[in-house]
């Protein structure tokens, strides 16, 4: 069965949180000049805490159109893309960190 992301959108930013030591663990070895890609970033909740935490550049990547719009109203400055971690459509070797 295959899960609607689009439908959930909305239930899934409501209940989902970023767990801290996840967070401590990615949060170590970035500095501010750190490019950071989130390959199915969902609502945004790891990659915006990193924005806010380290003040890096931040990329969310997630093929749901639903839940990237969840992404950008949460206003946390972080670029959205639609697509894949199949079909990235990024420069290669242009991010510091991929979670």
């Amino acid at each position: 069965m295959k899960t609607d992301y689009e439908a959930l959108a909305k239930r899934y930013a409501e209940h989902r949180r970023v767990h801290p030591e996840v967070l401590a663990c990615l949060r170590a070895p970035m500095t501010q000049a750190a490019r950071v890609l989130e390959v199915g970033c969902g609502t945004g909740n790891y990659i915006c805490a990193l924005k806010e935490l380290v003040g890096c550049e931040c990329v969310g990547l997630d093929p749901s159109a639903a839940m990237l719009e969840k992404l950008r109203e949460r206003a946390c400055e972080v670029h959205a893309v639609k697509g894949s971690a199949e079909q990235l459509g990024l420069p290669e070797q242009s991010f510091d960190l991929v979670p």
